[in-house]
């Protein structure tokens, strides 16, 4: 009964998220998933990995720049190609369900068809997340033997982060990357032996779909040689060799792949340009804005996390116990991710909100948080502030997701990479109170008539004169 129940509730944890993300279907506005979308449909329809075929269609869009050209003159995705062929299996699914046509250059021009690829493409990324979610909450479970703190830690990871407004919302490269580092970390702290090496070949997949995500096997190996294995010195160097096997081989059988099929990496210029761009001064401005700024800051999208400072009270003591020597490792990994976003030339991810480049040290975030749950959860006051900080990231957070569209965005010329700090700080108003000045909720979703799919976009005003969300627009339009 105790494991039927276990059952339902994993369950639940997965259909909150699934619901959440996708009760709209309306995606992120990003190019960044076109890529990885058209991969999947030339996949699924013309048996090609290549964009070639699309790109006199992405010329007219203006487009072309998400691709990177190779040798031959194919084109390819300018995000790792890995992406689009892991998101075959849902984008077939749903192609098939829907009868999707193939696709010509009239129809992807076509912006209701276009949208409906979008869609696809945030339900890919809404699944995903949301079973990440799962495999968290187990993990977090497993650490700290407490399945109330653990469910508050969930809780907090869907509704309070990034995760909720931006990786569930289009198919780019963030919700792939979170499911193996989390599905990563799961199998290394629950499994014995051998489940270390698989722990290594999900990383080397992880890293081959985000670079930074290196910093996690520097993570699981810190926590190999400072945990309690020490004292079993054999044991020690078998678990760090395959973990290193493993991550080796995921990551080089795909870098041989690429590079048998002539697969071009394309963010190389990108590194020899942030190279290049490097100044102490703009390093350490990049840096505070990534954190604190009014635009993309992580604090300030998400308040809650700033609780995790609370460790920072009581550092020396987590030294005296072995297993308490994950938090400083975790907090040594954040660093790594946060320095190196900083490095980078253009650290607000473009046409984007909230911290996008360091998504992937939520969990450790996350897990952080919990630690300080365990260790505070009974101070009343302690309570309160949680529940305080709690729904505030989350009103900024469901704001930021369900009231956004493009009209910010336009207001402000895009003045390249060197006054990111300018937009970050001081846009006015900001990204946050433009929202609420408005005052307009979007809602996109599909329905089925017979055998033709709409598309019907809602739009409501939320009013406390008639305490509730009155709809002031609805538009049905035929997909196909």
């Amino acid at each position: 009964m105790k494991k039927f129940k276990d059952f339902l509730l994993l369950i639940f944890i997965f259909l909150l998220a699934y619901i959440s993300f996708t009760y709209s279907l309306k995606p992120f506005p990003t190019t960044d998933s076109l890529p990885n979308n058209l991969t999947a449909l030339n996949i699924i329809f013309n048996k090609r990995i290549d964009l070639t075929n699309y790109e006199n269609i992405l010329i007219k869009k203006d487009l072309i720049g998400i691709t990177k050209k190779n040798k031959n003159n194919k084109i390819y995705s300018k995000s790792p190609v890995i992406n689009g062929i892991l998101s075959v299996p849902i984008f077939f699914l749903i192609t098939k369900i829907s009868n999707f046509p193939r696709l010509n250059e009239k129809q992807i021009l076509n912006s209701n068809i276009s949208r409906y690829v979008e869609y696809i493409g945030k339900i890919n990324a809404s699944f995903l997340i949301s079973l990440s979610a799962v495999f968290l909450f187990l993990l977090l479970n497993k650490l700290f033997k407490n399945k109330k703190i653990s469910f508050i830690g969930i809780l907090t990871y869907i509704f309070c982060t990034a995760i909720f407004n931006t990786a569930s919302q289009a198919n780019w490269q963030h919700s792939f990357s979170l499911f193996f580092i989390i599905i990563s970390l799961y199998i290394y702290f629950t499994t014995k032996r051998w489940g270390v090496f698989f722990s290594g070949l999900f990383l080397g997949l992880a890293t081959q779909i985000r670079i930074t995500n290196f910093f996690y096997i520097i993570f699981l190996i810190l926590n190999l040689f400072f945990s309690n294995l020490p004292k079993k010195n054999k044991l020690v160097i078998i678990n760090f060799c395959l973990l290193l096997i493993g991550f080796l081989i995921s990551y080089f059988s795909i870098y041989e792949l690429n590079k048998t099929l002539n697969i071009p990496y394309g963010y190389y210029d990108e590194i020899l340009f942030s190279i290049k761009e490097f100044t102490l001064p703009t390093f350490f401005l990049n840096l505070i804005s990534l954190l604190f700024s009014f635009n993309y800051g992580l604090f300030f999208y998400s308040p809650i996390l700033f609780l995790n400072f609370l460790l920072i009270l009581k550092i020396k003591s987590y030294l005296k116990k072995d297993r308490k020597k994950l938090i400083l490792i975790s907090l040594f990994v954040i660093s790594l991710f946060i320095i190196f976003a900083s490095f980078w030339w253009m650290w607000t991810g473009g046409v984007s909100l909230n911290a996008r480049l360091i998504i992937e040290v939520i969990p450790l975030m996350i897990i952080l948080l919990n630690y300080v749950l365990l260790k505070y959860w009974k101070n009343y006051f302690f309570r309160l502030i949680f529940i305080v900080f709690f729904f505030i990231s989350f009103f900024i957070n469901f704001l930021t997701t369900y009231m956004l569209d493009l009209s910010y965005y336009d207001r402000f010329p895009r003045c390249g990479h060197r006054c990111q700090n300018q937009i970050a700080w001081f846009n006015k108003p900001i990204f946050l109170t433009t929202l609420i000045e408005k005052k307009y909720i979007y809602v996109e979703q599909i329905k089925k008539e017979g055998k033709n799919l709409y598309i019907i976009k809602k739009v409501y005003r939320p009013s406390l004169k008639y305490f509730g969300l009155p709809k002031i627009f609805e538009n049905k339009e035929k997909l196909f």
